[in-house]
């Protein structure tokens, strides 16, 4: 069968011309650019041939053609959706998880590389690179308010063991023993090492109100030994307040600073009053000091920056003390610490302090 048409192998129109009938093998042959199929009949002494041309397109039907097209979009689309969610989802989560993962390891300066449209992703990103940006700031806010707090804290034991004071103690008490005051000697020597022995407590920042008025009365005393100048310290401090914790050396500093600044006026008695109460305000109750002396007072720049809220420093030498005592209060309790200074007939020194205050707290109190 060639085109059609059916031709008998032994005869004038054998069919092909190409095609040798006698050689042909049962199934497909291959002749030239043909595929000849032959199946062999077994009731008769015949074959039936069939002739196919190997040209693909001949058998390509108009389905073929448009599943083939649609085959190839569809390819086309999976690659694209491939690489898009690769980049627009994996790649940005893959550089998140990269970041999270150093940020674990402790490295905060970490940056999201990736490029991301996906609004919710963005999102995320934008959320975490704010907070780490927000770490960063309170890392570095940390680190200066550690600096500070090691500042105040040397400034303090500088304060502390100020040489003057104690030399003049040595003297008087090398004084006392040549003139043969034993007894006095005594006395102050054991005056002197509870003072040290206040002062040189390790890591402690909080005293109760009766112990730092002790300590006063201890310093009161070690005064009235060392020189021969009349000192006057009342103390008023109401049974309520006295177990309330104060910042080590809040009053100490003031009688301390009142000594120190009042003592050229030899004829004038030095005359110091301290009272300590608990007053109530709009946030609750606090303790509000008071300390006032009869001398010179407050000199006039010093004043102003004592009644200033912020870091304070002195570049004339003097306030010091209650600048250091300042900066505690402020480390300690933050904007709930209130002070006013003024001269009222002398030095007119005020502070209110939150009652109960925890937050800040370093150490434990001493008793």
């Amino acid at each position: 069968m060639y085109e059609g048409e059916f031709y008998r192998t032994g005869g004038q129109d054998g069919g092909h011309p190409d095609i040798n009938y006698a050689t042909l093998r049962q199934g497909r042959n291959r002749v030239g650019n043909d595929f000849v199929y032959l199946h062999k009949l077994d009731t008769e002494d015949m074959a039936v041939v069939e002739i196919l041309p190997s040209s693909l397109w001949l058998y390509v039907q108009p389905w073929h053609l448009l599943l083939a097209v649609l085959m190839l979009l569809l390819m086309v689309w999976l690659l694209s959706l491939y690489r898009f969610v690769y980049q627009q989802l994996s790649e940005p989560l893959e550089d998140m998880t990269r970041a999270l993962r150093e940020i674990r390891k402790g490295d905060w300066e970490v940056e999201f590389t990736a490029p991301n449209r996906i609004v919710e992703i963005e999102n995320v990103r934008q959320t975490v690179w704010l907070m780490l940006k927000e770490i960063g700031q309170y890392k570095i806010r940390t680190y200066e308010e550690q600096l500070e707090r090691q500042k105040t804290q040397l400034q303090f034991l500088q304060l502390q063991l100020a040489p003057h004071f104690y030399t003049n103690c040595l003297k008087n008490i090398y004084y006392m023993l040549m003139m043969e005051e034993y007894g006095n000697a005594e006395q102050f020597l054991l005056r002197l090492s509870t003072h040290l022995r206040y002062l040189l407590q390790r890591d402690v920042t909080l005293v109760t109100v009766q112990t730092e008025r002790e300590f006063v009365e201890n310093y009161i005393s070690l005064q009235k030994l060392l020189t021969s100048r009349p000192l006057t310290c009342m103390i008023l401090v109401e049974e309520a307040v006295r177990e309330q914790e104060i910042p080590i050396l809040a009053l100490q500093t003031f009688v301390e600073n009142s000594v120190k600044y009042t003592e050229t006026d030899r004829e004038r008695p030095l005359e110091i009053r301290i009272q300590v109460r608990l007053i109530k305000g709009e946030n609750g109750e606090s303790l509000d000091i008071v300390v006032r002396d009869n001398g010179a007072g407050y000199p006039g720049a010093l004043l102003a920056l004592l009644n200033q809220k912020g870091d304070m420093l002195s570049d004339k030498g003097f306030g010091v003390g209650i600048l250091n005592l300042l900066n505690r209060l402020r480390i300690h309790y933050g904007e709930d610490a209130q002070w006013y200074f003024d001269n009222r007939d002398g030095a007119f020194s005020e502070l209110i302090l939150p009652v109960g205050m925890e937050n800040g707290r370093e150490n434990g109190k001493v008793s």
